[in-house]
């Protein structure tokens, strides 16, 4: 029986070469990989969760002053009312008591500020949350956690005014 002959030659031919370019290919990912992970070495101040950097944290002498205002600003969980304003002011506090999960806070305030139904569809709540958000992203300073946790704590505050309002104006009339 014959081989059957192709424009490449014959099929131990074809394989030899499917199997050549797909070691190069392997080759050529693992390039990229190492080039990757020596991107991120070379940055090392930054957190990348997705496609979002966040920078790590840096202390300075005001960070003490700025977390003691904060801590007095810190509001009572139990005085809200909206799911929205009771997580965002748990994230505050969590923002002050373990700054090391910025990156994770700063993924959570984006991924509310994009979704209207959260924050009530108020203006206000949404540029304290955006607000809140790129000062984590870019303040590397423990103050700079601190005026987040203020910013996410005075869009709670508004969503679960602006979500009483829109209750009261809910109820029918007596």
């Amino acid at each position: 029986m014959s081989e059957r002959r192709t424009s490449i030659g014959t099929p131990s031919v074809a394989r030899s070469r499917v199997t050549r370019f797909l070691a190069i290919g392997r080759w050529v990912s693992l390039g990229v990989l190492a080039l990757i992970v020596g991107i991120q070495l070379v940055v090392p101040e930054a957190t990348i969760f997705g496609r979002e950097r966040v920078m790590e944290l840096r202390s300075d002498d005001r960070d003490e002053l700025a977390i003691a205002n904060a801590v007095e600003k810190a509001p009572n969980v139990a005085l809200y009312r909206h799911e929205t304003s009771i997580k965002l002011v748990s994230m505050g506090h969590q923002l002050l008591e373990e700054p090391r999960y910025r990156a994770y806070v700063a993924k959570q305030l984006h991924a509310i500020s994009t979704d209207p139904a959260l924050f009530g569809d108020d203006i206000t709540s949404y540029l304290a949350l955006r607000m809140a958000y790129w000062q984590l992203r870019h303040d590397p300073n423990l103050s700079g956690s601190a005026e987040a946790a203020i910013l996410i704590w005075e869009a709670a505050e508004q969503i679960d005014r602006v979500g009483r309002y829109r209750s009261a104006q809910n109820l029918p009339a007596q």
